[in-house]
């Protein structure tokens, strides 16, 4: 069985053989999101604050950012994203 976690569910104890799991393995950037380093960059989305209710991010420079649109494309190829 696989199942990923996300940073804030690692931060709590997982019981492997409670939740029917042989390992547990961590998202390739789990380490440097636990750094200092990432802690205080400020273009990290992770340390960015969000407002359900505006629904804007505010970095920690104290701007907000607000959701403005959504934008669908095809490419060439015909991938849709």
């Amino acid at each position: 069985m696989y199942i990923e976690y996300t940073m804030d569910q690692l931060s709590l104890p997982i019981d492997l053989q409670e939740e029917n799991l042989e390992a547990l393995v961590k998202y390739s950037t789990y380490h440097r999101e636990k750094s200092k380093a990432w802690q205080a960059d400020i273009s990290k989305i992770d340390n960015w604050h969000y407002d359900e209710n505006g629904d804007t991010w505010t970095w920690p420079a104290g701007e907000k950012l607000a959701f403005r649109y959504e934008s669908k494309e095809t490419t060439e190829s015909g991938l849709d994203r």
